[in-house]
């Protein structure tokens, strides 16, 4: 017996080795985090998921708080563990958290080793200390977008369109513009803004908050930033909030917000701590606050799923252009988020002059380009650049930085293209574009700006901060070798600015209009639904259910569908229903129809006669009559269709017609006008007057 178990025990231990968490979240050894932490555990394959939701196979144990009972989920493909408190960690206190050795197994049979590790909660902060990082937060916010104001809600308006001037027009790619405007002085002027290259208004909103971003983000949908509420919504083509998106823990930023086709989402926020600079020179403020940077990603249920934190990657002393002797430390100051192609993530970090690349999968940073710890020899642009916004991957594998150049000599602003070589750590400057000398003088961006390459090799460039009263452009458009296209400038005396602006080919699916839509009964258990077709729809979802019905019978149909034959019906009930269009092309997913209601027939007394029951549909019609059979039993039946001087253009013969038969009249190729579309049986006729239009 024991030589039969022997070989299997040994079988057993070469097959199962162990494995690692790939990423850890908070990273052992950090400070400053929240009272009520998300703890995040990555694996590189799939955890087999039974008794994860258990409390036998981790511990979490704060100092001062003691043992802490947490919330488990298992997402991410089964890759990721979140453990969330219960109840909220004590501040200050440090955090242990161990993971207990050969209880999590992959779906390979591969054990998740066991490991400890500690995390400190950030401090329990006096009322001192908790207004100067108050006024902390208001500081950001005004640096970026000036102090903000309240005005009366206003909307869509053509007068409330920002003032304006197009100085040049002649040959600008095709599409719109999209920009949120906003004064950084005097009186509150801030609009939503879809412009023409003409300047046409094709969407104007003016708005109480103060500016951020206005985009058709990467899933479709139009994104806005809410700065009252310290929230991105999330519009649908016709400007209705339908989703609100917010850092977990944190306020949220207004800098960037990404959000994927597969619901994931990337935002940011900064975090001011109190930092005794003092480790660093003596002669540093004991109290200082320092402001870090934090970017997360949610999945599409807003999980917390990745986050990375200045805190545990950058020394604060990096910081370029920085007064480490003041009260106040704007460190890193990151400002724009690029998924990239490998699904990495590109960030800019305006004050360290420097654009990082992040895994997604580990956390750590894997390159640095620009700054004090520049990785990079650059190839063609001894200036590099500084203070910059805007990073982002072009199809052809280059990077764009719009370069905001406030520590060039002179300052300057600029568009920069480089061509990396990740491997070599070389950046080649291939493309740069500064604006001519304006009253012989540099455009210079004290703040914001962004850079867009259009599809057709124009370059789209929002200048950003320029300085009041510089006669500078707010918007430029150049076409491959620099030649300016478009270009505009606001009139406004109130000095408005712009964070980013696009120029985007837009042409959005619309709703479902309620009067567009018909149901009409055809037997005791059919009926017609029919519905105008919506412009770019992917697809239609059609919903119903009988009245005592709890649950709703779906239907997903293609964009060429107008109608919708129901079979199965029961007869003499009353049916709900509802439909929505699906505007998968361009992300809009718009809420369905309010609900409407029709009634199937009885069921008739058998006479014993047969009669000719037809239903026709549209009228008028453009390409098509559509013909259902409401009547079975008929046989040898003729269908033809003649114009008012008797000519035919259409007939067909049918050896039986059963009930729900259904079959089209192709109209699309005929004169518009007045038809009869007649339908005959052994000595009975049905005509239909016809009007295609």
């Amino acid at each position: 017996m024991r030589l039969l178990i022997l070989p299997f025990l040994l079988i057993f231990f070469f097959e199962t080795s162990v494995a690692q968490f790939v990423y850890v979240a908070p990273v052992p050894g950090s400070k400053y985090h929240l009272t009520n932490r998300t703890i995040i555990l990555k694996t590189s394959d799939p955890l087999i998921a039974t008794g994860i939701n258990g409390e036998n196979w981790y511990s979490v144990i704060g100092e001062k708080s003691g043992l802490h009972h947490m919330k488990t989920k298992l997402t991410g493909g089964n890759k990721t563990i979140l453990l969330k408190p219960v109840h909220p960690f004590t501040p200050g206190e440090i955090v242990t958290v161990s993971i207990d050795d050969n209880y999590l197994r992959t779906v390979q049979n591969n054990f998740i080793e066991g490991f400890t590790f500690s995390f400190q909660v950030r401090p329990d902060y006096s009322l001192e200390e908790i207004k100067l990082l108050e006024f902390a937060k208001r500081d950001l916010i005004a640096a970026s977008f000036g102090a903000i104001r309240q005005i009366p809600q206003e909307v869509r308006s053509a007068e409330d369109f920002p003032r304006f001037v197009i100085d040049t027009n002649t040959n600008p790619a095709p599409g719109d513009i999209f920009f949120y405007s906003f004064n950084f002085e005097g009186e509150p002027t801030n609009h939503i803004c879809i412009m023409s290259s003409d300047g046409d208004s094709v969407y104007s909103q003016k708005t109480t908050e103060k500016g951020g971003t206005f985009d058709i983000n990467k899933n479709g949908y139009l994104t806005v930033f809410n700065s009252d509420s310290s929230y991105f919504e999330v519009w649908d083509s016709t400007y209705n909030i339908i989703d609100k998106y917010a850092t977990q823990g944190y306020t949220t930023d207004a800098h960037e917000f990404i959000l994927l086709p597969n619901g994931h989402s990337f935002l940011m926020a900064y975090d001011p701590q109190i930092v005794d600079m003092t480790i660093y020179n003596p002669n540093y403020k004991e109290n200082a606050t320092v402001v870090g940077a934090i970017l997360q990603e949610l999945d599409a249920d807003k999980n917390l799923v990745f986050e990375w934190r200045s805190w545990d990657h950058i020394e604060i002393t990096e910081a370029q252009h920085t007064y480490f002797w003041g009260d106040y430390i704007d460190y890193v100051h990151l400002n724009s988020i690029e998924l990239d192609d490998d699904s990495n993530l590109l960030v800019s970090c305006r004050k360290l002059d420097q654009i990082l690349k992040i895994s997604r999968t580990t956390g750590e940073v894997m390159w640095r380009m620009g700054g004090e710890k520049n990785e990079f020899d650059f190839l063609n642009d001894p200036l590099q650049f500084n203070y910059q916004h805007d990073c982002r991957r072009l199809p052809n594998g280059h990077i764009t930085i719009f370069d905001n150049g406030c520590y060039h000599i002179p300052p300057v602003a600029s568009f920069k293209e480089y061509e990396l070589d990740e491997v070599n750590k070389t950046a080649s400057l291939v493309f740069s574009y500064s604006h001519p000398l304006i009253n012989g003088a540099n455009l210079q961006s004290w703040a914001m700006g962004n850079a867009q390459r259009l599809d057709n090799g124009n370059t789209f460039i929002n200048w950003g901060y320029i300085p009041p009263g510089s006669e500078a452009p707010n918007m430029t458009e150049i076409d491959s070798v620099g030649n300016i296209v478009w270009e505009m400038h606001f009139t406004d005396t109130n000095f408005l600015v712009v964070y980013r602006a696009h120029r985007y080919e837009w042409s959005p699916c619309i709703p479902t209009e309620i009067d567009s839509i018909n149901a009409m009964v055809i037997s005791e258990v059919a009926a017609i639904i029919s519905w105008s077709p919506v412009r770019n729809a992917g697809s239609y979802l059609i919903q119903y259910q009988s009245v005592d019905a709890f649950d709703w019978d779906s239907l997903l149909l293609p964009p060429t569908s107008t109608f919708l034959l129901l079979k199965d019906l029961v007869p003499a009930t009353t049916y709900h229903w509802r439909i929505q269009a699906l505007c998968h092309a361009k992300g809009d997913a718009f809420a369905a129809t309010s609900e409407q209601n029709f009634t199937t027939m009885s069921i008739p007394v058998d006479t014993g006669t047969v009669g000719i029951e037809i239903i026709v549909f549209p009228n008028p019609a453009r390409d098509q009559l559509n013909c259902i059979v409401k009547r079975s039993g008929i046989a040898d039946a003729q269908l033809v269709l003649i114009d008012v001087l008797g000519k035919e253009w259409y007939h067909k013969e049918f050896e039986t017609m059963e009930a729900g038969k259904s079959f089209a009249v192709p109209v699309g190729g005929l004169p518009r006008g007045l038809y009869i579309l007649k339908m005959t049986y052994s000595n009975q006729q049905r005509l239909f007057n016809i009007i295609l239009n």
